[in-house]
C-alpha cells in the first residue's frame, strides 16, 4: 500500500514503527506512526494538511512492468542461468 499510495499521490500513515518501503517515507508520501492512537492522529491531520508534489521511486513506475508479471505468472519468459542448472541438475 505504500508503494501505491506514493505513485497515485495518496498521503499515507503506516501504522508501524519501520516501513517496508522507506523512500516513500523519504519522499514525503508516508509518514510512520507507530500503533499510538494520538500519533496516529497526528499524523492523519499532518498528511491530510501537506502538498502531494513527491515523486515516486523510479523503480516503482518503470515501464512495462504489468507486462513482465504476466509472463512470469503465465510462464512465458526465459528462464535464468541459474534456474536452468537447477531444472537440469547440470551446470551449465
Amino acid at each position: 500500500m505504500q508503494e501505491e499510495a506514493c505513485i497515485f499521490k495518496g498521503p499515507n500513515v503506516t501504522l508501524q514503527e519501520v516501513a517496508e518501503r522507506p523512500e516513500t517515507v523519504e519522499r514525503g508520501s508516508n509518514m510512520l506512526a507507530g500503533s499510538d492512537p494520538s500519533a496516529i492522529l497526528a499524523a492523519v491531520s499532518l498528511v491530510t494538511r501537506l502538498g502531494r508534489d513527491w515523486m515516486p521511486p523510479r523503480d516503482c513506475v518503470q515501464p512495462a512492468v504489468a507486462k513482465g508479471v504476466v509472463r512470469i505468472v503465465t510462464g512465458h519468459r526465459v528462464p535464468d542461468l541459474a534456474e536452468l542448472e537447477w531444472r537440469t541438475g547440470s551446470r551449465l
